[in-house]
């Protein structure tokens, strides 16, 4: 790992350290700087300034989850592919938890919430293009998207909110849910 990965990787473990603390907008760089043991010179080669930060750890965020859907290679029917993308979701926030927690309830903060939404929305489209079934004559892919999107999004929210559940039950619980073709 070459020293720019340490420093974005101690800035971001400083950002998701300091939202649990306090709301975005009370962080200060010098804050940041603080918490990741970085220099404010150091900081300010890396990033313009606190909101470069924020945007940067959303888009890497963003693209280790790109990357996982992408192992999803259950594409027979459209329920196999909602439950690998159910398990991925899952299995990512899981892995993320300290993150999502900080940024959505601790900060409200939608961006989040549209980076998760629109990521999963377009793996939707890409997949879902690739399967054949009778409801596509009967139901427009954007319908059946964003059904199942809000429900497959809001329950890992709420389960971020709300996590008495072990991940394992959320996923069979979603399973459930999902009638057969």
């Amino acid at each position: 790992m070459c020293s720019s990965d340490l420093t974005h990787k101690a800035l971001y473990e400083a950002l998701i350290c300091l939202l649990k603390e306090k709301e975005y907008e009370e962080i200060k760089v010098s804050d940041l700087c603080q918490k990741a043991l970085v220099n404010r010179s150091t900081f300010y080669a890396h990033f313009n300034d606190k909101y470069d930060l924020l945007d940067s750890f959303l888009k890497d965020l963003k693209q280790n989850l790109i990357e996982e859907l992408e192992k999803n290679k259950k594409i027979d029917n459209t329920r196999e592919y909602y439950l690998e993308l159910i398990k991925v979701f899952i299995n990512h926030i899981d892995n993320n938890k300290d993150t999502y927690k900080s940024i959505i309830l601790n900060n409200r903060n939608s961006i989040i919430l549209d980076m998760l939404y629109d990521t999963i929305k377009n793996d939707c489209k890409k997949r879902l293009e690739q399967i054949s079934t009778p409801l596509k004559q009967e139901i427009p892919d954007n319908i059946v998207i964003e059904f199942y999107l809000g429900g497959i999004v809001n329950l890992g929210i709420s389960w971020i909110n709300n996590s008495h559940y072990k991940k394992e039950e959320m996923i069979e619980y979603l399973t459930k849910l999902l009638p057969n073709e």
